[in-house]
């Protein structure tokens, strides 16, 4: 790739990144929501059957697992990218991971990703 190409993929990663966030909020709303609901449910003193009757307690498992997992690869095609761009423009791996805030195994990690060695 030129670094314009990788400055653009920066871009589109951060875009990404920003949607899954606002996915992962509206989901964390609902999430909210529903135990909320079962709070009150348990106040009340309603059994435990009927409470989680009341609440989609599985689709609420599945669908907080799956908006972290985007989330967690929406955040990992961001650090990717800038890894890739940074790494073009001539910063090393530990000045990459200190200003990211990661080890310096970890930035070694996104390194040989991000030169396509894994």
């Amino acid at each position: 790739m030129t670094m314009d190409q990788d400055r653009k993929k920066v871009l589109t990663s951060v875009d990404e990144f920003v949607e899954a966030c606002a996915q992962f909020r509206k989901t964390l709303s609902a999430v909210s929501t529903s135990n909320r609901r079962a709070r009150t449910l348990v106040e009340k003193g309603r059994p435990v059957r009927e409470v989680l009757a009341a609440i989609p307690t599985g689709a609420i498992r599945k669908t907080m697992t799956q908006q972290i997992e985007e989330l967690e690869a929406a955040r990992h095609n961001v650090r990717l990218a800038v890894f890739t761009l940074g790494l073009d423009e001539g910063l090393s791996i530990g000045e990459l991971g200190r200003t990211m805030g990661f080890s310096r195994q970890l930035a070694s990690i996104y390194a040989k990703e991000a030169r396509g060695d894994t």
